[in-house]
């Protein structure tokens, strides 16, 4: 095959790039930003560097792949810190949980908590809802439900949101608000060894969990994070290496403004800016396919997506902070608006003198400005992550329009009528799994793409 183009340089993108320039004669890469990467980038303020959220790669099990992702041996033992197990924590009624992000209700008010483990082992059948609050209601009952879990759909996804309107296979479990902890050690083991309640406990310890994945045959990913002090941005360059290696054309600050086509195919796309006509043997669309079936002039949903804002505060003090183990947590107290906080000296070999963290709060664009430093070092204070006498070198904030989209049921229908629309229109337009709808994680997006590039290219 000639000529490709990609369009969109965050990883996927970057990604089907590298793999796309050893099948076609020419590649070219569109992306509308000034740099490729999407969300996966570095911010430095006083010399510190933070990353635009909380990302830590992790392998796929395909290792054609993750060669492309993290490099050979040699490669990874010199550029990357390899993170075994990623031991993260929660915060829920003023108590830190440290096995993992699940709430521990144990921290409810007594009544409440005992009302709650009626409730959740009577709950023995499992749930076909397909939306969040009906699942919650059918799995881990009305006290659980009405005291934890709809309180942090509220802090998530704002406090108008429709729980019943929200689907239950999305990023709501990406968040995982369906599993608690709930019981003593033991009895969790025991009656995880039931599906239903497997899937609504948590495991305590990462030995029991380990042990689970081995049980069921599946393979534990590999974390990795950047030595350099780059931060995320140095896995963006990695890529970016790769790509210009093989010859792929990179385009930035620019986006697809016009689609020709003829009898089922793609044959041409132009550029907004530079009016660029380029021709098209197959176009792979990393981008929602709402902007492609404009630019092809074809009919799109006519559903308004609702996204969050990301408010990102990045701090460094200086005494180190109190959780020296987890490179992550999750903050599900009720009254803060604080949802997730990065250590960055947890996710370093060597102590160089900056503890740093990165704060993330989601809200609606009209409310970011609501939101300030101080309410957020304050809730850092109260849940006390920072050491007593710490005083505060620097600070800076971002606010980031368009990230978590809220994942209602007309927001997946539009989703999947659009994927449908563009890729049933055209037999040469390949489109990116988490634009389809159908994968979250980034492993899973990039295990797609490697599968639908291969299927079109079989050796």
């Amino acid at each position: 095959m000639k000529d490709c183009i990609v369009v969109g340089g965050g990883l996927c993108g970057l990604f089907s790039a590298i793999l796309l320039a050893d099948k076609c004669d020419s590649v070219t890469l569109i992306e509308s930003a000034e740099s490729c990467g999407g969300l996966l980038k570095s911010v430095t303020d006083n010399n510190v560097v933070y990353d635009q959220g909380t990302h830590i790669p992790n392998t796929t099990g395909h290792q054609a792949i993750d060669d492309i992702l993290f490099g050979d041996a040699a490669f990874i033992q010199e550029n990357w810190l390899t993170i075994n197990d990623l031991p993260s924590g929660s915060f829920f009624n003023g108590h830190w949980n440290l096995a993992n992000q699940s709430v521990d209700i144990r921290h409810l008010p007594e009544q409440d908590y005992k009302q709650a483990v009626f409730e959740l082992v009577s709950q023995d059948q499992p749930s076909d809802a397909e939306n969040i609050e009906d699942y919650l209601r059918e799995t881990l009952g009305n006290t659980i439900t009405d005291k934890v879990s709809l309180p942090i759909v509220a802090k998530l996804y704002g406090n108008d949101v429709d729980a019943h309107q929200l689907q239950r296979q999305s990023s709501v479990n990406y968040f995982g608000i369906t599993r608690v902890l709930a019981l003593g050690e033991e009895s969790s083991k025991v009656l995880k060894s039931s599906a239903v309640f497997d899937n609504k406990l948590s495991f305590h310890n990462q030995e029991d969990y380990d042990a689970q994945l081995r049980q069921q045959n599946i393979s534990k990913p590999t974390y990795y994070y950047p030595k350099n002090g780059q931060g995320i941005e140095f896995w963006v360059e990695h890529l970016l290496n790769q790509a210009k290696a093989k010859g792929v054309n990179i385009i930035t600050s620019e986006f697809v403004s016009q689609i020709a086509h003829q009898q089922g195919k793609v044959k041409e796309i132009t550029l907004g800016k530079s009016k660029q006509c380029l021709p098209c043997d197959l176009l792979y669309w990393s981008a929602p396919p709402v902007f492609g079936l404009k630019a092809a002039g074809l009919q799109a949903s006519a559903h308004k997506a609702e996204f969050r804002t990301a408010n990102i505060f990045y701090f460094n003090f200086d005494k180190p902070l109190t959780n020296q183990v987890a490179p992550f947590l999750w903050n599900w107290h009720p009254s803060h608006k604080t949802f997730r906080i990065t250590l960055y000296p947890n996710l370093r070999e060597q102590d160089n003198g900056h503890y740093n963290m990165s704060v993330e709060v989601l809200s609606a664009p009209e409310e970011a400005n609501d939101i300030t430093e101080e309410m957020i070092l304050q809730e850092i204070q109260e849940m006390g992550l920072i050491a007593k006498g710490s005083a505060l070198i620097s600070s800076y904030r971002q606010t980031i329009n368009n990230t978590f989209p809220v994942p209602t049921f007309d927001f997946a229908k539009a989703t999947t009528e659009n994927y449908l629309a563009f890729t049933e229109q055209f037999d040469n337009v390949i489109v990116s799994g988490r634009f389809s709808g159908k994968q979250w994680f980034h492993a899973d997006v990039l295990t797609s793409a490697y599968q639908e590039i291969s299927k079109r290219f079989p050796t």
